[in-house]
């Protein structure tokens, strides 16, 4: 941003190298803009997902733990995210479940009447499988979760809740129970044996090529096609959202911009207060007289907040204003000469 200390050009540049790669460098308002747009979702693949908010506030805090942040940017932060609650509070930019991982535990829940208390497996152990995994512990409850994969041994669950019993079964092992109300197929390079799904009520295949038949059997078959018509349909009345989001974006970048403003000003009127009372020295004459001085200069703070003023001219005006009406007052012979 415009007027940055040092502190905040160290801050950015180790971001940049903790990211790596090439970053696209934004300063001033553009950059303000494109973290509010982010925080309000806007900006995502998938428009209005809540997780992009959450990344936001985990850099802030990952940031205030390293000692990487300063004020500025702790207020810049802190507004972002207060924009992201924002947009999704007054608008419907986040409604409706859009994750592909969501909607698919949504289609399933709605075929067999809920996954509370059912039993669940996942057949590999991918990115999509992963987040499954997260969403059916944190939104649902249920009663029995078996991952079912050729690399079982080196599986990580410490992103799961803690209520959501899971359990492991090696690709092969028949000697389990394949008892499953619903079943998630999401593989790559191989197919998968029937036993693992042939008593399932609902077939949620997001595999690319398709592992299972949409007629197999007594089962209710999803694919991924399915599932990215639910979704597309979802993010389609986001979209329409997205004009009031930019709308409530405007206002708070105004409202964000004065408050830097007005800390800037009163960054000056404080230095302004030591000068006028430096330059009085101590006599009471001088004191009223240069006391009558800055109140027109404090007056043209408050009304140059709303012009057009970029913030560094207008203080370089003001501060020049002030030696000039002191200047003034000396000439006249008023005031103790001064050097400015």
């Amino acid at each position: 941003m415009d007027g940055c200390r040092l502190e905040e050009v160290e801050a950015v540049k180790h971001f940049i190298d903790s990211v790596g790669g090439t970053p696209n460098i934004m300063v001033g308002e553009e950059a303000v803009l494109h973290l509010f747009r982010v925080a309000s979702g806007i900006e995502s693949e998938i428009i209005g997902e809540n997780e992009i908010l959450r990344q936001v506030k985990r850099a802030w805090d990952q940031s205030l733990q390293l000692g990487k942040t300063t004020p500025l940017l702790n207020e810049l932060f802190r507004h972002a995210i207060m924009v992201g609650k924002r947009a999704r509070r007054e608008t419907g930019i986040s409604k409706g479940k859009a994750g592909y991982s969501s909607v698919a535990l949504q289609i399933a829940s709605r075929l067999i009447g809920g996954l509370e208390g059912k039993s669940v497996a996942l057949i590999g152990w991918g990115s999509i499988n992963r987040k499954i995994l997260v969403s059916l512990c944190t939104d649902y409850s249920p009663r029995r979760v078996a991952i079912i994969t050729r690399h079982s041994g080196s599986v990580m669950l410490d992103s799961t809740s803690p209520e959501c019993e899971v359990n492991m079964i090696s690709y092969g092992d028949k000697s389990v129970d394949n008892e499953f109300d619903a079943v998630f197929i999401a593989v790559k390079g191989y197919d998968v044996d029937p036993y693992y799904y042939e008593k399932a009520r609902v077939i949620v295949d997001l595999s690319t090529p398709r592992r299972v038949p949409l007629d197999w059997r007594r089962s209710k078959v999803v694919d991924l096609d399915r599932v990215l018509i639910e979704v597309r349909s979802v993010i389609d009345e986001r979209k329409k959202w997205v004009p009031l989001v930019e709308d409530i974006i405007k206002d708070e970048i105004n409202k964000f911009l004065y408050r830097v403003a007005l800390r800037k000003a009163s960054e000056i009127i404080r230095a302004i207060e030591e000068y006028r009372r430096a330059l009085s020295g101590g006599n009471p004459e001088v004191d009223r007289a240069t006391r009558k001085l800055v109140h027109p200069i404090y007056e043209a703070i408050r009304l140059g907040l709303h012009g057009e003023w970029s913030l560094d001219s207008f203080i370089d005006y003001i501060y020049n204003e002030y030696l000039r009406r002191v200047e003034g007052e000396r000439n006249a012979s008023r005031l103790p000469s001064i050097k400015a």
